[in-house]
């Protein structure tokens, strides 16, 4: 079954901010591949699947020292895409309205979980939740000889306590601010 499901999430930035949204989103999503509830796929726009982070590899697969969470995990190829990524923005004098509205499309069969037998994967997952990527830096700060003032990565999810702010560890002004988490609709 062909599944669409659509993101929309609404920020507002300070004029003085440099943003941009990086095309990557992460996923909550009901794999029927590893046949596993809830899994996180990671989505970048452009590519034509996603990867499941399926589960944690045991330890003696991983070693000892600090990994990154794609080093713990098993990862595989997911039947899950960014099929429409849209952003649009309105300005007043000193803040800045930015809207993305993304499409991810999916297929999905029926499936019991692997882990737990007698629950079945749904359309939605049960708990569904996205966490949107993005950039924002501070124009004035760079200005001022803060290369590093521009390239900060953060994102927002749906499953966090907002609203909430990303201020310039800096100068201590506030960038970007969201009062509400994104919306995730399934699409019939």
């Amino acid at each position: 079954m062909l599944v669409h499901t659509e993101i929309e999430t609404i920020v507002t930035t300070a004029a003085r901010a440099h943003f941009f949204w990086t095309k990557r989103v992460e996923f909550s999503h009901d794999c029927f591949v590893c046949r596993r509830r809830g899994r996180t796929v990671l989505l970048d726009h452009g590519a034509s699947e996603g990867r499941c982070l399926s589960t944690r590899k045991p330890a003696e697969l991983v070693g000892r020292g600090i990994h990154s969470y794609e080093d713990v995990s098993f990862i595989h190829p997911a039947p899950v895409r960014i099929s429409g990524f849209d952003v649009a923005e309105s300005r007043t004098d000193d803040v800045v309205e930015r809207t993305l509205r993304c499409r991810i499309t999916s297929w999905w069969a029926p499936f019991q979980d692997a882990k737990d037998p007698d629950e079945a994967g749904t359309v939605p997952t049960a708990y569904p939740w996205v966490r949107l990527e993005y950039t924002v830096g501070c124009f004035a700060c760079y200005d001022n000889g803060h290369t590093e003032a521009l390239s900060r990565t953060g994102g927002i999810q749906s499953n966090l306590v907002l609203p909430s702010a990303d201020t310039c560890p800096t100068c201590g002004q506030t960038l970007l601010t969201a009062d509400s988490g994104p919306k995730i609709t399934l699409v019939v």
